[in-house]
């Protein structure tokens, strides 16, 4: 049976993680396709796979840097030795569990997340040895300068560019349509997006509240690169002009310290049609109050211009009508009238009005967008490569 090594330094247990679920989502995409799947993770990851194996090898994630606040050229000077350390644990790590798997050129590599450590592990493995099996990577960030060692886009590009010219076996792919037409320039060849595996929370039909009203949601965590500030006038300007406004209630979850948005969460708590939830949910708080929506609203800032959303996936798999912000990649998740582009306040209340005028027809697409998203799933470019390296 052919084997795909899915690798994932940031996959840790904690309460709600978009890499343990990123994870998890592709291991059933990829044993849905009859592949034997392998992950490797992070040391602090014991998450059970069914019917997959689960290596915890990397010692960091992608958020160190920032969580410790060395995300800057000095502390980065500093820990360089640190970093070429990681560099090489993940090379042999990955070489090692390639030896003891009967890893050989048939079999696949996938990595959904990029990082520059574990790239430089990856291209020193593959100049230095001859293993040769098919390696995928999503390349999901343009800029992401946060990243832990770094993230030097340009660096990544030429190397990969340099595996390729080498006769390696590589593919490259990316979450968005935007940033693979970016891409195309510097690769020659124009990548393919493959979405954040996201599937529905649950297939039991949900209970709707009792009181009939109107559920919206700005759920994943509050934060400033995703709206959080624009949250107050948006509903504000809504309940202004909505004749519905006493049957709506926004489900919002608070922002992050660090963001210091504390006056914009004093501003929510004084309205009366706003619920403020934890910043931090569980993974079943999360899905319960994420199932309670009929409309979900994404007022991301332009930081998501090539950039996806797993969120936004959720919402979409779950059947959930989106608004998002109408100069981001999120809207690429608008498929077929599941969903409306705002830019403004005024434009995301005007749309969450028009969205509840007929919001029984949006639901209906919202169902339409779902079930494509799911059959997207398990046939995705990943897979289509992987078919045709079985064919030749």
């Amino acid at each position: 049976m052919t084997k795909i090594i899915i690798l994932d330094p940031s996959c840790v247990t904690v309460s709600r993680s978009h890499h343990v679920s990123s994870v998890s989502g592709h291991v059933r995409v990829f044993q849905a396709a009859g592949l034997n799947v392998i992950a490797c993770t992070n040391t602090g990851c014991h998450i059970n796979l069914p019917g997959a194996e689960n290596h915890p090898v990397f010692p960091y994630t992608i958020y160190d840097d920032v969580r410790s606040r060395h995300a800057n050229n000095f502390m980065r000077l500093v820990k360089k030795p640190h970093y070429y350390l990681l560099r090489k644990r993940a090379r042999n790590s990955i070489e090692k569990i390639l030896k003891s798997r009967n890893i050989d050129n048939i079999d696949h590599i996938f990595v959904p997340t990029v990082d520059w450590i574990l790239f430089q592990g990856l291209f020193d493995l593959y100049t230095e040895t001859d293993l040769n099996p098919a390696l995928h990577l999503l390349i999901m960030y343009e800029k992401a300068g946060w990243m832990t060692g770094g993230y030097p886009y340009k660096k990544i590009i030429r190397k990969v560019n340099l595996l390729k010219a080498s006769g390696k076996n590589i593919f490259i792919y990316t979450e968005t349509r935007k940033h693979a037409t970016s891409l195309k320039d510097e690769i020659g060849v124009a990548p393919e997006p493959v979405p954040y595996p996201a599937f529905p929370f649950t297939e039991t039909p949900v209970r709707r509240p009792e009181n009939n009203s109107i559920v919206i949601g700005a759920l994943g965590g509050g934060r400033r690169d995703k709206g959080y500030g624009m949250l107050p006038e948006i509903i504000t300007r809504f309940n202004k002009t909505c004749a519905e406004q006493d049957k709506t209630v926004f489900l919002v979850q608070r922002a992050r310290m660090e963001d210091n948005l504390e006056p914009q969460t004093a501003t929510l708590a004084s309205i009366k049609n706003v619920v403020l939830l934890d910043n931090q949910l569980s993974q079943q708080d999360y899905e319960q109050h994420f199932l309670k929506c009929d409309i979900a609203i994404f007022p991301y800032s332009r930081v998501y211009a090539s950039r996806g959303s797993g969120i936004v996936n959720e919402a979409v798999a779950n059947a959930i009508p989106i608004i998002c912000s109408d100069e981001t990649s999120l809207c690429e998740a608008i498929t077929c009238g599941n969903g409306l582009p705002a830019g403004n306040a005024d434009d995301f209340a005007s749309a969450l009005i028009k969205m509840i005028v007929d919001l029984d027809g949006y639901k209906s697409r919202a169902r339409k967008a779902s079930n494509d998203f799911i059959h997207n799933l398990y046939d995705n470019p990943v897979l289509r490569n992987i078919y045709k390296q079985l064919q030749a």
